[in-house]
Parts: structure tokens; sequence; C-alpha cells
């Protein structure tokens, strides 16, 4: 067994950022990281605080924009864990 590899803080949130804009697999794919690393870093992001949306950006944020910004990653998760879901069903309607 591989020891797992360490990825620096700003690996992290360019894959986090990346996942953000064309999802998780196609980032993992094009940074050539695994996928349930890169989902982990997703999950873990707003748990710990990986990073922050005003840290993404070098300019300030409206109120409204983060508030938009929030809802999409929101959204994003929810997105994730219905696609889970559905892989599930579906995994399980086969056995």
């Amino acid at each position: 067994m591989k020891p797992p590899k360490k990825y620096s803080k700003e690996a992290k949130e360019r894959a986090i950022r990346l996942s953000d804009e064309i999802g998780i697999r196609d980032a993992s794919k094009q940074l050539g990281y695994p996928y349930e690393t890169v989902k982990s870093w997703r999950k873990s992001r707003s748990r710990k605080g990986l990073f922050t949306t005003e840290s993404v950006y070098t300019f300030p944020l409206t109120e409204r924009e983060k508030n938009l910004l929030n809802e999409n990653i929101e959204l994003r998760k929810l997105n994730e864990l219905l696609q889970d879901v559905i892989r599930t069903l579906i995994a399980n309607q086969k056995q």
C-alpha cells in the first residue's frame, strides 16, 4: 500500500475551485488527483474552513455576491448527494 501524498493548501484550493467549475470527476482527471481525494477536500471545505469564498477572489465581494456563492456551494453539495444516491440506487437494482 502506497503512503498518502501530501498536497499543498494551494493545490487543494485550486482543485476545489476547478471542481466547482467543471465537477469533481473532470477536475480530478484534469489535475491527476484521485476522485475521492478531491471529493473529500470539497466536503471538508465547509466543515474545516479549508478556504472561504473571500480567499478565492482577490477583489471584495458584495453581500449579494457572497450569498450567491454560498448558495451555489450548497446547491452543488446537494447535487453531489443526489448523484451519489442515484448511483447507489442503480447499483442496488443491478444486484
